[in-house]
Order: C-alpha cells, then sequence, then structure tokens
C-alpha cells in the first residue's frame, strides 16, 4: 500500500455534521459520584453519532491526570419497547 499525494483536488464545500453533545456534560462528569449515571438522550437515527460523541469526551475527560483514577461505563439506553432513546453514561468504581 502506498500514499499518493495528489494537487488540485476540489475541497468539499459542505461542512461535517457534527453532533452537539449539552455543553454541562463536562461539569456533570466531574461532579458524577460513583453508582451515579446520566443520558444524553438522542433518537435512533443518530444514536451511533451521539455513542462516538459520547465516548470521546468521556475518554478525553479520563485522559485527564486528575481523573486517572476513575472507571466510566457508556452503553446504549434503550425504552421498555427496545428503541433506542439514549447514551448512559455511569461513574463506575475507581481504581486503586
Amino acid at each position: 500500500m502506498s500514499i499518493i499525494v495528489e494537487s488540485d483536488v476540489p475541497m468539499p464545500t459542505d461542512k461535517l455534521n457534527r453532533t452537539k453533545l449539552p455543553p454541562e456534560i463536562q461539569q456533570v462528569m466531574e461532579n458524577l459520584k460513583v453508582g451515579q449515571s446520566f443520558v444524553v438522550q438522542c433518537s435512533e437515527s443518530n444514536f451511533k453519532r451521539t455513542m462516538a460523541a459520547c465516548r470521546s469526551r468521556v475518554n478525553r475527560f479520563l485522559d485527564r491526570q486528575e481523573n486517572s483514577h476513575k472507571v466510566m461505563s457508556v452503553r446504549q439506553e434503550k425504552n421498555k419497547k427496545g428503541t433506542v432513546v439514549g447514551v448512559r453514561v455511569w461513574r463506575m468504581e475507581d481504581e486503586l
């Protein structure tokens, strides 16, 4: 496999359709106690993007030195009918 550098290829004009997470998510994660959780609501159609955005945000949060001992879990949240309604983030027992 090789990489080919090209010139004069038109750049895309559309912007990425980024998933916006609630701005307070950082503060919520900082204050979350072991055993607590929160849900970021989403529709089934944008679940994958929301899950990826949540996992990315949680990983960046845990990468910080002051949070390196914390453990969090990110999973899909379904209603009683089995329809995806969001992404749930739990604060788990800390690592020693």
